[in-house]
């Protein structure tokens, strides 16, 4: 997704009040330059605001159906314009869908996440005992969303450090029992030494 056009646009949504955001969303809308996940991210994160902004739940249609569209955190819509999605990449045998936070995340300095169900979901059984207040959802969560209104009983801690305090509370018995659980070798070696999975 292209940066600029949409910077310019957050830009106006986040500065707007409700009748404004009405305005800019019938701008977007009727931008051609937009690409279908551009619309739809920028749609979404009007939605998010006008909620905020008016303290009562708003339904999300699509304007060109008229169908009211479900407003959940899933990976098909990125995030729910939480998150950028920049492409797969297979790494350790597997591939991972790479997302970059908005430009309202990023002062929070991390780059870039890689995500991959499985592995998410593997992790979540294994660790779950040592995460953050014990929020179910860590691993599937973009990690500039830990600790916000997304997220608000948890807090980022690094894949490492929580590998690191699980072992130390004998929450799992060693490195080696997530590769037993079926984590790429390569990827928990690479955890070993470096923090990976985000990047800052």
């Amino acid at each position: 997704m292209g940066l600029r056009k949409t910077d310019y646009y957050i830009k106006l949504i986040l500065n707007s009040t409700i009748e404004d955001l009405v305005d800019i969303q019938d701008q977007i809308e009727n931008d051609l330059n937009l690409s279908t996940e551009e619309l739809e991210w920028l749609e979404i994160s009007i939605a998010d605001l006008m909620s905020k902004k008016s303290h009562i739940n708003l339904s999300l249609v699509n304007k060109r159906t008229g169908l009211e569209e479900k407003h959940t955190l899933i990976t098909n819509s990125p995030f729910t314009g939480t998150a950028m999605y920049q492409g797969d990449i297979h790494l350790y045998g597997l591939n991972w869908k790479v997302y970059m936070p908005p430009p309202v995340y990023m002062t929070q300095g991390i780059k870039k996440w890689y995500y991959n169900k499985k592995i998410s979901e593997i992790l979540t059984d294994c660790l779950m005992r040592v995460v953050p207040g014990n929020f179910q959802e860590y691993f599937h969560y973009p990690p500039w969303l830990l600790g916000t209104s997304y997220a608000p009983s948890t807090s980022y801690v690094s894949l490492q450090d929580i590998i690191v305090l699980a072992i130390a509370r004998k929450v799992i018995p060693s490195w080696e029992y997530l590769i037993e659980k079926g984590i790429p070798k390569l990827f928990v070696e690479d955890l070993r030494e470096n923090s990976v999975g985000t990047v800052k």
